[in-house]
This record gives structure tokens, C-alpha cells and sequence, in this order.
């Protein structure tokens, strides 16, 4: 009976000899800091958590707890099933490998030695032809000079779609699972830049997420985003928002919308995000909180960029709830009233008042010149015979200027009013006019 369990484990662990001697380890445990100080930072519930930050950023997120977002459970199979970027401080025994002294038919217990392989992964597995990868929008993990994980899996970092062996995190003890931050350090490797999470698990496990700190880069900018959500961000949108009616104001019309339940959304390709369900008697939206990152660290092209650029997230909608954007409406809608309202009195005060003067003219030009001459000039007329104060009274004064001779006959002018129009005076009466 021995002898059948000494040979399963033999079959078990004879392939990882190759790859356990040339795994490194290196010290994940945190630096540590002083008690007295510690900075405590009130968390803005309205955002979640972003890469290319400041020390002082991430304060604010110690104490809080994160969610990393399941994949599609219709994804594909040759998504990478396993992280390389999640460690613990103590070593775990994987396997026990089987070292030969001698090997014969019937081996005896001095011909051979049983070895522990043990590794630092978190929920280590020995992993054999599979695909791995980084949870992270990024490439590349480094602490203190050394890689932390071998650079063929480096190399998977940025070919997703290849197998390796290894000793990694499978992807369900991550995904879909919920940590809490006790701290978050930026690390000064010489190398590369990381943002390092200590977490601690629903079972109380203290882990560590070396997560590519990250930085503005041209056309991958939309795409750094963590694959998390702060909890309480999701909470705060709960509070603010779940079952109550909301406008959203960038999206035109501005419908009515009621905010059903928040779901995990998602294509076979992406991670599922929280989003809300927003319906209303014409439409559904789906509506993710935040932006998901790129799949798995799969390289970002220009267009598929281009493409995430112009989708909407929740967080960055105009949402107004619908008793404060109807009331602001109904305050608009009354305040465009009386601004009417006061138009059209002013425009009634300012016909009076023309009328008004009209009819003081009237009286004024009757009383001058009599009835004929005066209902001419109201008309804007003129006729031989007028005399140059009445011409001003109906046409005014000539645009085109006066054009005077003075002879021993008397005087003659020509009015000139725009082109083609010419009156001429005799002695200050209206002799002749030509169109």
C-alpha cells in the first residue's frame, strides 16, 4: 500500500524538477512603518480606484475593500486561467518532488529523497501547458531588480495566447472575489514602477498585488484601469442611485430613466463590470460603473482605443435624479415664462407709446401743413409743391447729400436719396422729382 501512494506521488511531481530550480523568490512583506505615522485619509466614496497616482492618493483607500471583476462564464477557453502577480510573505509547499538516488524495480527507502517544492504564490497551483497571465492592464511586474516571476512569463505578459509551466494563482481565487486593503506602497525599483497592494482575503489570508503603477501613454491612456471596484464606490451608487428615477444629462433626448439593479455586464472577451440596468418605456441601457480594463494584459490597438473612447461610463454621466431635475426644469420653465411674459409687456408698453407719438404727430402735421399735406407725409410721400421742411418731414434728410446752385434766377437743389432718387427745389419748393 505504501509503495502505491510513493508512486502517485512520483508521477505527480516528476515534471516540476525543471522549472522549481529556477524559480526565484524574493521578499514580498511590506516596509514596515511607524505607527505614530500613520495618516489616516477620509475615502471619497464617489470615485474608484485609479493607477497613475500619488502616494498621498492612495491613502484614502486603506480600510477599504475591493472587488475584482469576474470574467464572462461564457469566455473562451484559451483565456489564461492563472496570475503570476499575487504573492504571499511565506512560502507554501506545492508538491513533493521525488529526488533518486537509485532507481530498481523494487526501491527501498534509502533510494531516494523526498524534496518539498514550495512557493510564495498566493493559493499556489502547479500549472503544466496552460495560459497565464497578469491581473493588470499592464506588462511587466518587477520589485528590488528581480523579476518576479520567470521572463517566459514575462513573455506571456504580452502573448497572452501562449502556454508556459509554472507554479501560479489560479484565476477563480481572484476574480469574482472581494480583499480588503490594509496598505497600498509605490515602490522604488530601479526598473520599473509598481503599486503594491496588501490585501487580506475573506478567509483572512494576507496577500500582495503588484500592480504596474502605470502612466500616461498616448493611446493607451484609457485603457490603465485596475481590474477592481471599491466596494464602498459601489455602495455610495447603490445609496445614490438604485430604484430611484434618474435624467442623464449627456445623453440626448434627455429620457427618464429608472435604475433597476446593478448586474455584472460583459462580452466573451472582457471582464463582467458592475453596471447599472436602466430602463424606461422605450429603452434599456446597461450602463457599467467604471471602465474595464484590457483583458488579461492583451496588447491595446489603436482602434479598438479609439473605439473605448467614445463609450460612456456611468461615472462620468451627468446623472441628476428626476425630483431635482424636474423641479430645476419646472424652475427653468417658470423663470422662461416671466422672462416672456416681461418681453411681451415691454413690447406692449413700447407700441403704446409709439402710437402715442404718432398720434401727436398727426395732430402736430394736420395743425402745420392741413389735412392733404399732412396724411402725404404720415403716408411718406411727397408732392410738387412741397416746400423743403415738408419733404424732411416725410423722407428725411438726403442720404446721398444736397447739390445746390444759386443764379440770378434764384436758387436750385438737388436732393439725392439713395440711387436713382433725386428731388429738385426752386426758391425752397419741389419742382421735379425723378426716380
Amino acid at each position: 500500500m505504501k509503495m502505491k501512494v510513493l508512486l502517485s506521488v512520483i508521477v505527480f511531481t516528476l515534471y516540476t524538477v525543471s522549472y522549481a530550480q529556477n524559480m526565484k523568490m524574493i521578499d514580498t512583506s511590506m516596509p514596515k512603518k511607524d505607527k505614530k505615522d500613520a495618516v489616516v485619509v477620509e475615502y471619497d466614496s464617489l470615485t474608484n480606484i485609479r493607477p497613475y497616482k500619488d502616494a498621498s492618493y492612495y491613502k484614502q483607500f486603506v480600510g477599504q475593500s475591493i472587488l475584482f471583476y469576474p470574467r464572462n462564464p461564457n469566455s473562451s477557453e484559451s483565456l489564461p486561467k492563472y496570475y503570476a502577480n499575487f504573492l504571499t510573505s511565506n512560502k507554501q509547499v506545492v508538491a513533493i518532488d521525488t529526488i533518486w538516488r537509485k532507481k530498481r524495480s523494487n526501491p527501498k527507502p534509502k533510494d531516494y529523497k523526498l524534496n518539498q517544492i514550495t512557493s510564495k504564490r498566493y493559493k499556489p497551483q502547479l500549472v503544466k501547458d496552460d495560459y497565464v497571465t497578469l491581473c493588470a492592464s499592464f506588462h511587466d511586474i518587477l520589485e528590488q531588480g528581480y523579476r518576479i516571476f520567470p521572463f517566459e512569463i514575462y513573455r506571456a505578459t504580452n502573448h497572452s495566447m501562449e502556454k508556459h509551466d509554472g507554479i501560479f494563482t489560479p484565476y477563480n481565487e481572484i476574480e469574482g472575489k472581494s480583499f480588503k486593503i490594509l496598505d497600498i506602497e509605490l515602490s522604488d525599483a530601479e526598473v520599473e514602477k509598481n503599486t503594491i497592494f496588501a490585501l487580506q482575503s475573506e478567509e483572512g489570508d494576507t496577500l500582495y498585488w503588484y500592480a504596474k503603477r502605470g502612466e500616461y501613454d498616448g493611446f493607451n491612456y484609457t485603457r490603465q484601469h485596475y481590474p477592481v471596484i471599491v466596494l464602498g464606490f459601489m455602495d455610495k451608487m447603490k445609496q445614490l442611485f438604485l430604484n430611484k428615477d434618474i435624467y442623464i444629462k449627456n445623453i440626448h433626448p434627455i429620457n427618464k430613466y429608472k435604475c433597476m439593479e446593478i448586474a455584472y455586464s460583459g462580452s466573451e472577451d472582457t471582464y463582467m463590470v458592475p453596471s447599472f440596468v436602466l430602463k424606461n418605456d422605450s429603452a434599456d441601457l446597461i450602463m457599467p460603473l467604471c471602465e474595464s480594463p484590457s483583458l488579461f494584459s492583451y496588447e491595446v490597438s489603436i482602434f479598438d482605443n479609439q473605439k473605448r473612447m467614445t463609450q460612456m461610463y456611468f461615472y462620468n454621466l451627468d446623472v441628476v435624479e428626476a425630483e431635482v431635475y424636474e423641479e430645476t426644469m419646472e424652475r427653468e420653465r417658470l423663470a422662461k415664462e416671466e422672462l416672456l411674459m416681461k418681453e411681451k409687456l415691454a413690447q406692449e408698453e413700447a407700441k403704446k407709446l409709439a402710437s402715442i407719438k404718432r398720434q401727436q404727430r398727426t395732430k402736430e402735421l394736420y395743425k402745420k401743413y392741413g389735412k392733404a399735406t399732412a396724411d402725404l407725409i404720415l403716408k411718406g410721400q411727397v408732392c410738387i409743391g412741397m416746400t423743403k421742411a415738408m419733404v424732411l418731414e416725410s423722407w428725411g434728410h438726403p442720404s446721398g447729400g444736397i447739390n445746390r446752385t444759386t443764379g440770378a434766377w434764384g436758387t436750385h437743389e438737388q436732393w439725392v436719396y439713395g440711387v436713382g432718387q433725386y428731388l429738385y427745389f426752386e426758391n425752397g419748393k419741389l419742382t421735379t422729382i425723378q426716380n
